[in-house]
């Protein structure tokens, strides 16, 4: 009995110390590699937002899911408000709505070189976007060009009417996140992300801009999180 006691009590100190062990190997891979939290982002065509989640592999890597929202706007689209105070925007034919879903690699830069409140890196990421196409204006003669009399849907308005897109598309980025603390991170992200649907999309009247397909847009993204 004492001996079985004593075998008992030896496995689980056995279990414990290398939980620990586990615990710290853990820790010390990349204490600040893992962790989700949201974005808000800046592009050309507007603002967006956005969440993601990262998980440490090595000391310097780490993987990372993420997923936003935001608009699609051609570069010749202008507003302008009439005298009775409506905003239009000639010669537009849709509005679009684009949320990616991406999967990537985050990789930390000079990370002997520079002190851990500094913590650059570059991230490469891809996979689906999900487009929602709506109507700018109620088309009434089908001719696809809006006249003087036919409502100009607002966006909010105009998303039950729209119909889903899909494609594909990318960022790449480089970024920083700053401050000591092992619980929450703040950064900042520079980057280009693109995205091409497999139907092409017609943002503006034919007559000014046939339907496209690739959308691409330089971006500025601020990062707030919390570290696991």
């Amino acid at each position: 009995m004492p001996s079985r006691l004593m075998f008992l009590v030896v496995m689980f100190l056995l279990h414990a110390v290398v939980a620990s062990a586990q615990d710290t190997l853990q820790t010390n891979v990349n204490p600040y590699g893992s962790g989700h939290g949201f974005t808000l982002l800046l592009t050309n065509s507007g603002f967006g937002i956005g969440g993601y989640y990262r998980k440490a592999i090595s000391e310097s890597i780490s993987v990372i899911g993420e997923v936003m929202l935001g608009s699609g706007k051609d570069e010749r689209e202008q507003k302008f408000i009439t005298f009775w105070g409506q905003t239009v925007i000639p010669n537009k034919k849709n509005y679009l709505l684009m949320a990616p879903l991406h999967a990537g690699i985050q990789k930390r830069l000079f990370k002997d070189e520079i002190r851990e409140n500094f913590r650059p890196y570059v991230q490469i990421s891809a996979g689906p976007v999900f487009g929602w196409v709506s109507p700018y204006f109620k088309d009434s003669n089908g001719n696809g060009i809006r006249e003087p009399q036919e409502k100009i849907y607002d966006s909010i308005g105009a998303l039950p009417k729209g119909k889903g897109r899909l494609g594909a598309g990318g960022t790449i980025a480089l970024g920083a996140f700053f401050g000591f603390s092992k619980r929450t991170t703040q950064g900042i992200r520079l980057g280009y992300t693109f995205a091409y649907f497999f139907d092409a999309i017609e943002l503006m009247e034919r007559d000014v801009r046939p339907p496209q397909h690739f959308f691409g847009s330089p971006f500025v993204s601020l990062v707030f999180g919390k570290i696991r």
